[in-house]
């Protein structure tokens, strides 16, 4: 009985040093995970099950029902996106595209919706969608990257320039 109770006292002693270093191996991990990609225009970034290519991008100041706040534009990026698993990706343009800068700002989409509009909601798997996403940034905005931050899974970037 003696020898049970001191392989139980030996086992739950060691328990916890070994939940140590598994746990920090993970916290490891999840750092590499979170690591950017970044691409340029024209060139497709994987971020987990996705591939995205911007097209192409410009500034625009609106249309007769949509235009930005004085001192701001609209920057248009053309987006492709590319399913690359077995399973649908459900994409959200308002949930995982932004704007940022190097100075930490970020822009959400805006309320403007040009012409191819992209197609938001369920890819299927091996399938693309392409089409525009507007922000509202400032004029004076110089360096930007289009951020691509999922819920779950790989973020990226691609330079706007």
């Amino acid at each position: 009985m003696r020898k049970i109770l001191l392989i139980i006292v030996v086992l739950l002693l060691a328990t916890p040093l070994v939940g140590c270093g598994a746990t920090q191996k993970a916290g490891e991990k999840n750092q590499e995970a979170e690591t950017k990609t970044e691409a340029t225009v024209g060139q497709p970034v994987k971020a987990g099950d996705v591939t995205l290519t911007v097209m192409n991008w410009s500034a625009s100041a609106g249309d007769d029902f949509s235009t930005p706040e004085p001192g701001n534009h609209f920057i248009v990026v053309d987006l492709e996106v590319v399913n690359n698993s077995m399973e649908p990706y459900p994409f959200s343009t308002m949930m995982e595209l932004g704007i940022s800068t190097p100075e930490g700002r970020k822009y959400d989409q805006a309320a403007y919706f040009p012409e191819p509009k992209y197609p938001d909601g369920e890819i299927a798997a091996g399938e693309r969608a392409r089409g525009n996403v507007a922000f509202e940034v400032p004029t004076s905005t110089g360096t930007m990257y289009l951020a691509f931050t999922p819920i779950m899974g790989e973020s990226a970037k691609i330079k706007l320039q």
